[in-house]
């Protein structure tokens, strides 16, 4: 099963490209991975890519949940659409990915979505974020608003899986923190 962990802050380009990190590329590279499905996931303002060794899973389970909207001519049914219409595979070349217009769109991460600081760097700022199995790219704003709703932990969260996975985060019943 592929591990890809790390955040980084990038720039998506006037001609829909990002240049991946060296340390996201290095652990891409000893992971064999050189392609990845990338389209828009259910509900979330984002791109993931998912590389094409794990799509087959990936892909039954996205499935699964868009078949009950299949008959719906609803807002659930066209959201459908747009989610399954907008996979596609995408190629590793020379540390860059390029994207379609339209899954950009979605993300907010197109041109016309470039901020006037941006629009002299004649680029974007997004967030790669790695969960895992996939890949996520988001724009910064919309990252943060995640971020935000996710500051209490789910139901079932270990105080230690806690602090394993925020360095701030208590150690102790009594709230004391680690000690870099």
């Amino acid at each position: 099963m592929t591990r890809l962990f790390g955040r980084w802050y990038i720039s998506v380009d006037t001609s829909r490209r990002i240049t991946l990190p060296v340390e996201a590329t290095r652990r891409l590279e000893s992971l064999g991975i050189s392609s990845f499905m990338v389209g828009t996931p259910a509900q979330l303002r984002c791109i993931w890519l998912i590389p094409t060794a794990e799509w087959p899973e990936a892909e039954a389970a996205l499935q699964q949940a868009m078949d009950f909207h299949v008959l719906d001519e609803g807002p659930a049914s066209q959201y459908a659409r747009l989610c399954n219409s907008s996979w596609e595979e995408v190629r590793l070349s020379e540390k860059r990915i390029a994207f379609d217009e339209s899954v950009l769109r979605w993300a907010r991460l197109d041109a016309r979505s470039i901020t006037e600081k941006d629009r002299d760097a004649k680029s974007t700022t997004a967030v790669l974020v790695a969960m895992g199995r996939r890949l996520e790219l988001w724009h910064p704003d919309e990252f943060e608003k995640q971020i935000a709703r996710s500051a209490v932990p789910p139901a079932g969260v270990t105080l230690a899986q806690q602090s394993f996975a925020h360095p701030e985060a208590p150690d102790a019943a009594d709230g004391s923190t680690r000690q870099s």
